[in-house]
């Protein structure tokens, strides 16, 4: 079942085309449910060097979550995550690692009601670690958890999330100053020596 979903889900590609239509560029690390590489830890930089060289404003990671069944109790494990570095260098003055996590916990939250677990900034995750624009990795839902599966498995679910996530990254893009020249967005970024 969870293979089926996360197939599903990326097919669809429903915050990507909500932010094609609003006019914001966007670009994917993977076009389909197949790794950039068939190596974990090749996969995991592929996708941060990707947005690097992109230069891309904003990171998001979009995932589906799951715990081992094994452990007492994990059935009943649910709600949405969100992972963030906190000791990374600020591409934007003033505009930090956990404000972004910030926003898109709340815009996702208001978007699809999710039960809301926790917010992490100090768990060393490859793609929001390494990545030179503010990132986030999001834990939509737990696949193990009865509740939560059947929420992925709404179309309607879906949808909203997809809205909360284009709107969190919306509502960042207007933090950090995003305007547009032209018919083309820009932003002003702190450049690391």
């Amino acid at each position: 079942v969870s293979e089926e979903i996360a197939r599903e889900l990326m097919k669809q590609k429903k915050a990507e085309k909500i932010l094609t239509e609003r006019g914001i560029n966007v670009a994917l690390t993977r076009e389909d449910d197949m790794r950039p590489v068939q190596h974990s830890e090749k996969d995991l930089v592929a996708r941060w060097s990707r947005a690097n060289e992109e230069k891309a404003s904003l990171f998001v990671s979009i995932h589906v979550n799951a715990y081992d069944l094994k452990y007492k109790g994990a059935a009943g494990v649910n709600g949405m995550e969100i992972y963030y570095f906190e000791d990374k260098h600020e591409a934007y003055t003033g505009f930090t690692q956990q404000r972004f996590a910030e926003i898109m916990r709340d815009s996702v939250s208001a978007a699809n009601g999710m039960t809301f677990r926790f917010m992490k900034g100090d768990v060393r995750l490859a793609v929001v670690r390494n990545t030179k624009m503010p990132a986030v990795l999001i834990e939509t839902a737990y696949i193990t958890n009865k509740e939560d599966n059947n929420k992925l498995n709404s179309r309607e679910f879906r949808d909203k999330t997809a809205q909360g996530i284009a709107d969190g990254i919306e509502v960042a893009m207007e933090e950090i100053g995003v305007f547009e020249h032209d018919r083309e967005m820009y932003v002003f970024k702190e450049i690391e020596e």
